[in-house]
């Protein structure tokens, strides 16, 4: 049997810095990003998650987007800077527990998130799932504690995640056109993809 996917919009993000360019780099690279990016137009994107039904593993997501804060308190889960300063954020009428509860999931069921990556936008809402283990790529989370002052990653509320599973991709194996990828578990529905570039330890997911 095949996994089912549902599409869940938990909000939106307005950033002028999505336009393609050359990486920069040097001690001064995200204040010169930063400042680069208020001479082009502001466009809003959505923030998506997935929610995944496994026909043994049960329902897992793939990344949980915006927690509920975000609305009236957005440095809370997204820190000063990019939570007032450079992006603008709003979330979707209803959050992402109650969107799975309306396609017929118990939230509380859910017991896995496989994070694509650390950023802000993408789990935000991690203290949604305190019951859920987070599965991550080891480079990604290294990436993530690693990081001194401001930056993609927003260090409170990774905190608030107990739970980790660390994807080692130097024992992944190559699967048709994909040249590192791990069977999440087992039965090839769900594999997880390296794919870094837009974040350190980024992956992708590959569902059948």
């Amino acid at each position: 049997m095949s996994v089912r996917l549902h599409p869940i919009n938990s909000g939106e993000i307005q950033v002028r810095v999505m336009n393609p360019r050359p990486p920069r780099r040097g001690p001064a690279k995200l204040p010169r990003t930063l400042l680069a990016s208020f001479f082009r137009a502001a466009q809003w994107y959505p923030v998506p998650v997935f929610l995944v039904e496994h026909p043994d593993a049960g329902p897992f997501l793939i990344d949980v987007g915006y927690d509920p804060s975000v609305s009236s308190d957005p440095t809370r889960t997204l820190g000063f800077l990019f939570g007032k300063v450079i992006m603008k954020h709003r979330l979707a009428e209803r959050s992402v527990p109650e969107q799975v509860g309306e396609r017929g999931i118990d939230p509380a069921d859910i017991a896995r998130v496989v994070v694509t990556h650390l950023h802000l936008d993408h789990v935000s809402g991690s203290a949604e799932w305190p019951q859920a283990t987070f599965v991550v790529d080891r480079a990604e989370r290294a990436a993530a504690e690693a990081q001194r002052g401001p930056g993609p990653y927003v260090k409170p509320h990774l905190a608030t995640i107990e739970r980790w599973q660390e994807i080692d991709y130097a024992e992944a194996e190559p699967f048709e056109s994909f040249g590192s990828t791990v069977d999440l578990f087992g039965d090839g529905n769900v594999r997880l993809v390296s794919s870094p570039g837009h974040s350190p330890g980024h992956q992708s997911v590959l569902l059948r």
